[in-house]
């Protein structure tokens, strides 16, 4: 019986976790916005499995695959980057084209804090705190994407 009831604190603990981050699990797309335009678009997928998540940024000239973890905090979705993965042009492809990119050292310094998304009232959109990223100033923003049969089979459950 004395094991019973930490089991059963345990299960309430994670059911109510779980109410706050099925809602935000995942598929995202956005990307990241100045006050230009889209400087990169791309997504976020957010896993219950290991409380990882995957997002792709890309511009015509660059590319970058981010993984890492997330939590939910109160209605603010935290990432911190574990990886992150570059598909950028040669240095002889950058100079012949003219290409301006933004370094993987200056991605790595934007992306070695966390990222914080706040989450908006009807949970449909993520929007984060303004970042510096290379040269460039702004924030990502993300739009949820469709649910899935095995989202709305948990949401129906968490009801």
């Amino acid at each position: 019986m004395r094991f019973l009831i930490p089991f059963f604190l345990l299960l309430a603990l994670v059911g109510c976790t779980d109410k706050d981050r099925v809602p935000v699990m995942g598929n995202w797309t956005g990307g990241f916005f100045t006050e230009r335009g889209q400087a990169f678009k791309g997504y976020l997928q957010l896993y219950r499995t290991g409380d990882k998540f995957k997002m792709r940024l890309s511009s015509k000239d660059q590319a970058m695959d981010l993984e890492g973890t997330w939590k939910v905090d109160a209605k603010r979705v935290i990432l911190s980057v574990n990886n992150i993965d570059f598909q950028n042009p040669s240095e002889d492809d950058q100079k012949a084209l003219g290409l301006k990119i933004i370094s993987p050292d200056e991605v790595r310094t934007a992306y070695g804090q966390p990222i914080t998304l706040d989450l908006d009232e009807s949970k449909t959109k993520l929007s984060g705190l303004t970042i510096t990223l290379g040269n460039l100033s702004g924030r990502h923003e993300f739009v949820k994407g469709e649910a899935t049969k095995n989202t709305e089979k948990a949401l129906e459950g968490l009801r």
